[in-house]
């Protein structure tokens, strides 16, 4: 798949050093951007990459990307790689896998893994559980060689910590949608605890604008519904929508039915980009 062109570096190799190089792999492309001491932003990009070739070839893709931007392994202060994972369950506190069998928690998805998956566990807060978390093996392997002194975490993790922190500033529910490609995931904490995260998928695409708007719906409302007695506002509960812009067009095509149909239930929907749970992160 041909690339785009080499964009202009305007940094040195030396620089880099004092720079952070941040990687986000998502369902349909990767993304990086590059900031500076002060956090501004040297250089961004985006590659898009079909489906299907980046869960079967995920290693040929991202090694051609880094053959063709040498300024994407410079010597940098600091990297953070993140991504969407294949599959993930929360682990409850105090517990672990035994023998450090991490996909048992996994299961009945982890049959399907047969070695082609990378599993790990990740802390999120102390007293909370763990994220027992799969992706693929061969590019995980090949980003820990490449990127030897990296942190690389699943995407979801900000999703659920952003949840906690804001839950126990404003005594309220809060509701994170993540939304990549035909993917929703749903994190839910109340007051400091975890009602839910988990993984749904939509059927469609954000492109098929009420489909996709109704799918979403569903899984939300069934969630309301199980946590109180009608799925309708009752002024505690905020929902955040974080959606990738290159999958949802200029016009943003579910935003406006998504944004309606909540606000019949109650509810007030603000939407940001997913790169926004990492500014988040920065400014707490």
């Amino acid at each position: 798949m041909p690339l785009p062109p080499l964009p202009v570096v305007p940094f040195s190799e030396e620089r880099a050093a004092t720079m952070s190089l941040a990687i986000r792999f998502f369902s349909d492309s990767v993304a990086y951007s590059i900031t500076d001491a002060t956090g501004y932003t040297q250089l961004a990009g985006q590659h898009k990459i079909p489906l299907q070739l980046w869960e079967e070839r995920g290693v040929e893709f991202f090694s051609n990307i880094l053959d063709q931007s040498p300024f994407l392994v410079f010597p940098y202060k600091s990297v953070q790689i993140t991504y969407s994972p294949a599959a993930y369950a929360l682990i409850p506190p105090g517990m672990t896998a035994e023998d450090g069998n991490d996909e048992a928690w996994l299961l009945p998805w982890a049959l399907m893994l047969d070695g082609s998956a990378y599993v790990d566990t990740y802390a999120i807060e102390t007293g909370q559980p763990s994220m027992a978390v799969a992706w693929q093996r061969e590019l995980y392997l090949f980003l820990k060689r490449t990127y030897p002194a990296a942190s690389i975490e699943p995407i979801t993790l900000y999703a659920i910590r952003e949840a906690l922190r804001r839950s126990r500033r404003e005594k309220i529910r809060v509701l994170n949608l993540l939304l990549d490609g035909k993917t929703l995931e749903l994190v839910a904490v109340k007051e400091g605890q975890i009602n839910i995260a988990n993984r749904f998928a939509v059927g469609v695409a954000p492109q098929e604008k009420e489909s996709y708007a109704t799918a979403v719906l569903y899984f939300v409302a069934a969630y309301l519904r199980s946590v109180q007695e009608h799925p309708h506002a009752n002024g505690q509960d905020v929902i955040t929508l974080y959606y990738l812009p290159h999958q949802w067009g200029f016009d943003n095509a579910p935003l406006p039915q998504l944004k309606q149909d909540l606000e019949h239930m109650g509810y007030d929907l603000s939407a940001t980009p997913i790169l926004g749970l990492f500014l988040n992160e920065l400014c707490e």
